[in-house]
């Protein structure tokens, strides 16, 4: 039962992100400010992957497999194990926090 559920977790994130990318969201890179990282909800989640970066994590939310992150860089988190990392503003136009 618990690989059931863990491996429609997993589903689920991993269409999440897929459904990004046509949206124009694809993987970009930031030389700074603050960057949305998404990993595996596994092994301590997005916020590890953002530790052994040497980043920090910033925001008032965060979920297993995504964080809001700052003081690292992009190259950094994938070599983390990062599976994206995305501009958080592209994230607010979509779902109109522009507005």
């Amino acid at each position: 039962m618990r690989i059931a559920i863990l491996s429609g977790g997993l589903a689920i994130a991993a269409a999440t992100c897929l459904a990004l990318v046509p949206l124009g969201l694809a993987p970009h890179r930031t030389a700074s400010g603050p960057m949305l990282v998404v990993a595996s909800p596994l092994g301590g989640g997005a916020a590890a992957r953002v530790a052994a970066a040497g980043g920090r994590l910033i925001g008032p939310a965060s979920t297993s497999w995504a964080v809001l992150a700052t003081g690292t860089t992009p190259e950094a988190l994938q070599a983390a194990g990062a599976w994206m990392i995305l501009d958080p503003a592209a994230i607010a136009a979509i779902c109109g926090g522009g507005q």
